[in-house]
């Protein structure tokens, strides 16, 4: 039986990290790995009539930027079956140094969805990219039998002393820098879900975060849109 450290559920990006890592099964565990949709907004309805133009223009979007019950071609998504099916999604913030490690482990034992992010203050993403690569190889996978979602996180969420992008530049070349990153740490050519990892503090800049991220779904560098972390009901009313 294989025992790793207790992997993250999804947490909001300023969230300090753990003093110390707990190790259980991947059976005790795996229960804190699902990704919490009640705080995670998959952007999935149409538009309505109470919202303003720019909460329209972000509904507008929602189907054909992310709808997963469509699928594509060998991603995991499809692979399920004609059936809607509970999958877990296998968490790696706090991780470090052991990342490539637990993430080969973890899909040796099943996982096939793995969350990441582009945020060095929480989460090894070259080390999950370097995972998935060990544990393909050696069971014979494929990059389209995998499903790798990693986000974008705000300067605020970032460790100024250790960023991906550089803080000063506009918000979009921030977005545009952080996936460039993502897509070599990951080793990878395309991300299945590229994530906001919280709303922006104005809809503005959260809007213009949002439509340079469909911009990379047009450009086949993104396959699905998310956002999560988004407490706050009003902001989006």
């Amino acid at each position: 039986m294989v025992r790793i450290k207790k992997a993250s559920g999804h947490h909001s990006p300023h969230d300090h990290s753990p003093k110390s890592a707990i190790n259980s099964t991947f059976l005790t565990f795996s229960l804190f790995l699902v990704i919490l949709y009640s705080s995670y907004v998959i952007l999935s309805r149409s538009p309505s009539n109470h919202f303003d133009n720019s909460h329209s223009q972000m509904d507008s979007t929602m189907s054909h930027y992310s709808n997963i019950d469509g699928g594509i071609a060998g991603n995991p998504l499809k692979t399920l079956g004609s059936k809607k099916k509970p999958y877990l999604i296998y968490g790696t913030a706090w991780k470090k140094e052991d990342t490539a490690h637990f993430v080969s482990e973890a899909i040796k034992a099943g996982f096939r969805f793995i969350d990441t992010a582009c945020q060095p203050k929480h989460y090894n993403e070259a080390g999950v990219g370097d995972g998935w690569i060990s544990a393909a190889e050696e069971i014979g996978l494929s990059r389209k039998d995998l499903f790798l979602q990693t986000k974008f996180t705000a300067v605020d969420g970032q460790d100024l002393n250790n960023m991906p992008y550089n803080p000063l530049d506009p918000i979009e070349d921030q977005v545009r820098t952080s996936l460039e990153v993502s897509l070599k740490n990951l080793r990878t050519d395309y991300i299945d879900r590229l994530v906001m990892h919280s709303p922006l503090k104005t809809m503005d800049d959260t809007m213009r975060v949002w439509r340079v991220m469909e911009r990379f779904v047009d450009e086949k560098k993104v396959l699905y849109l998310g956002i999560s972390n988004c407490y706050d009901y009003n902001k989006f009313t």
